[in-house]
């Protein structure tokens, strides 16, 4: 009696050893899967740091370009208006010279 008791006393500290095992490897992967799930927190929150970084330099794309067209028409409207000068005075200068061979 007292054998077969001593045996279930020490399958007992057998098991409650693979149990302490079993818990210590169980903590270790929860604290495993906690800190990937923090990581991926992380990643979201750059994801979205990163997309609002995006947002803002397509706004500042977009204002680039229009200033470039705003100045493409500056440059035409100026370059349509020093044409205009140069035929006025290209024009000045042949009806000059008309009134030249006039007289």
């Amino acid at each position: 009696m007292e054998a077969e008791f001593r045996r279930q006393i020490e399958q007992l500290r057998q098991q409650t050893e693979v149990l302490g095992r079993n818990q210590e490897r169980f903590s270790a992967q929860m604290r495993e899967l906690r800190e990937r799930i923090d990581d991926i927190k992380q990643l979201h929150r750059e994801i979205r740091l990163i997309e609002q970084g995006q947002v803002r330099l397509e706004e500042r794309v977009n204002q680039i370009l229009i200033q470039m067209e705003n100045q493409q028409k500056m440059m035409a409207a100026f370059k349509n208006m020093f044409l205009t000068l140069l035929m006025l005075l290209l024009g000045g200068f042949v009806a000059a010279g008309f009134e030249l061979f006039k007289r």
